[in-house]
C-alpha cells in the first residue's frame, strides 16, 4: 500500500489550506491507499477520522508534527491528551508509554542555507553544520527517534540524500513525504507497506515491523524507491 506520510490539512494545521475532501479527491486520482494528518496546530478527533475514511475510501492516519529543542518530529500513536508535549524526552516518554512511534521529519532542511533568516530545523547554531552523515548521525536527536524522514519533497536533493545516508549509518528505518499545505502536492513524496493498513491499529503494527520503504514516482506511473530515481554522491 502507498501512503504519504507528511500531509497538513486546514483543520489541524494554521498554514495549510486543503480541506479532508480535497485531499481525499487528490488521493484517489494519484492512486495514494492513506496519508498521515501530520498537523501543528489542533488534533483529529479519532472518530471523526475513522468516520472521515470510511466516507472517502481512503485511510487517515492521525499524527503530529511537534516543534522541538533538537528539531521537527513526528509523533504516531500519541494520545489527544499529550498534545502539549514539546521537550525530545518528555516526548520519548509518553511514545514509550502508550506505544507509538517517533520520526525525525525533515532533519536537513535548510542545511546548505547560512542567512541569518533561514536555519537549519536541526541546529541550533546556523553556522555549526555537519560536514559529513557520519558527522550528522552523532546529534542527539537520533538517539530518540525510530525512524527518520529521508524524502520529503520540499527539501532539496542534497538535504534528502544526507538523510538518507545519516539513516544508513545508523540502521534506522527510513520514510518519505510530500509536506503538503498546497493542491498538486500530494504524492510527491511516498512510503511504501508491503502490508495491508485499514487503520490507524493495522498502521501502527506494521511501522513497527518496518515493513515499508521510502518512494518516489507515483505521479508519474513509475512508483520507485528512494534513492534509487535520485543520484547518490560518493
Amino acid at each position: 500500500m502507498i501512503f504519504d506520510l507528511h500531509v497538513h490539512s486546514k483543520h489541524g494545521s494554521n498554514d495549510s489550506n486543503m480541506t479532508i475532501t480535497q485531499l481525499a479527491s487528490e488521493a484517489k486520482l494519484i492512486g495514494l491507499d492513506g496519508l498521515a494528518l501530520v498537523e501543528h496546530d489542533k488534533p483529529w478527533d479519532l472518530n471523526e477520522l475513522e468516520r472521515l475514511s470510511q466516507k472517502h475510501g481512503v485511510v487517515f492516519i492521525p499524527a503530529r508534527e511537534v516543534q522541538t529543542e533538537v528539531g521537527h518530529i513526528t509523533a504516531f500513536g500519541l494520545g489527544n491528551d499529550s498534545w502539549n508535549i514539546s521537550k525530545i524526552e518528555h516526548l520519548r516518554d509518553e511514545v514509550n508509554k502508550c506505544g507509538g512511534y517517533l520520526v525525525s521529519a525533515h532533519p536537513f532542511r535548510y542545511l546548505n542555507d547560512t542567512s541569518k533568516i533561514r536555519r537549519s530545523f536541526l541546529l541550533e547554531d546556523p553556522t555549526n553544520r555537519p560536514a559529513s552523515a557520519e558527522e550528522a548521525s552523532a546529534y542527539n536527536v537520533f538517539k530518540f527517534v525510530d525512524a527518520i524522514e529521508v524524502f520529503n519533497a520540499q527539501n532539496d536533493s542534497n538535504e534528502n540524500i544526507m538523510g538518507w545516508e545519516t539513516a544508513k549509518i545508523l540502521n534506522k528505518p527510513m520514510i518519505g513525504g510530500s509536506d503538503v499545505h498546497r493542491k498538486g502536492q500530494l504524492g510527491n513524496g511516498t512510503t511504501f507497506f508491503y502490508e495491508k493498513i485499514d487503520g490507524l491499529k493495522t498502521f501502527m503494527a506494521a511501522l513497527k515491523r518496518g515493513r515499508f520503504y521510502p518512494s518516489t514516482g507515483l505521479k508519474t506511473g513509475k512508483l520507485r524507491r528512494y534513492p534509487e530515481s535520485e543520484r547518490v554522491n560518493a
